[in-house]
């Protein structure tokens, strides 16, 4: 699922599942948790880069990796522990994280983009959180959170609710992300940012620290919480079965 490549001092990091548009299971993510550990304690690298392969960055969680008989404690365990300790890697990493979105950017994948240090996206890329208007719960890993830190309430509110889709051009011009470049330069961007941010990587992580003190809580305390409205909110009965369709669905 998860391809690491060191350049020149940056590590890739690569979402390899674009037939599955790079969804992940909570399985798949703890194993771009330890990616991120590995990397970032890599003497050789300064700096990191998440992208997707494919037509997506990554479309967020894999239902069918959910058992339709145990969806509320799969979210409680998953939310609650694999979903923490992956922004904890990302937030506490040692080394800048930039992120090249390269496609589509759906559900909790809105969340894992807007973490890192900086966001870059292609043109033809675009970012959804689907959860409300689709699911019946609140958006996950953060991305609500992050969308409010970068682009303010009624931006990030507005893309919450309503579950429309945000080019990256709109993202740009919001202030949700730091770029939209050409498809064709993505690449050749982001790595060029990670480059000179791996010149000195302790300044560019202590940078990070004072922005993120601006918080008025944590990014942990942020994921408890949604961990607690998603479970709270799939006990609904119509919000479970609307879950379990979608799931079922993709399982066939």
């Amino acid at each position: 699922m998860i391809e690491t490549r060191v350049e020149s001092g940056v590590a890739v990091l690569r979402f390899q599942r674009p037939e599955a548009m790079n969804a992940m299971s909570f399985a798949d993510l703890e194993a771009l948790t330890e990616a991120f550990r590995a990397s970032g304690a890599d003497a050789s690298t300064g700096a990191l880069v998440l992208t997707g392969t494919g037509s997506a960055f990554t479309a967020g969680a894999d239902l069918r990796a959910y058992d339709a008989d145990n969806v509320i404690e799969y979210a409680r365990e998953g939310l609650g522990e694999v979903a923490l300790a992956f922004a904890e890697a990302v937030r506490n990493c040692p080394k800048p994280v930039v992120t090249a979105v390269n496609g589509l950017c759906f559900g909790g994948g809105v969340g894992i983009a807007l973490m890192a240090d900086v966001t870059v996206a292609a043109r033809s890329a675009y970012f959804v959180m689907p959860q409300v208007r689709k699911m019946g719960f609140t958006p996950d890993l953060a991305g609500a959170y992050f969308a409010t830190l970068s682009a303010g309430r009624a931006r990030a509110l507005g893309m919450a609710v309503t579950g429309d889709k945000v080019t990256a051009e709109q993202a740009a011009g919001w202030g949700l992300i730091w770029s939209c470049v050409d498809d064709d330069a993505l690449m050749t961007e982001a790595v060029g940012i990670a480059r000179r941010l791996a010149h000195d990587p302790e300044a560019a992580v202590a940078t990070r620290r004072l922005v993120d003190d601006l918080a008025r809580h944590s990014v942990r305390e942020q994921l408890l919480h949604e961990r607690d409205h998603v479970v709270a909110l799939l006990s609904r009965p119509h919000a479970l079965a609307a879950v379990t369709d979608l799931i079922n669905r993709r399982a066939l």
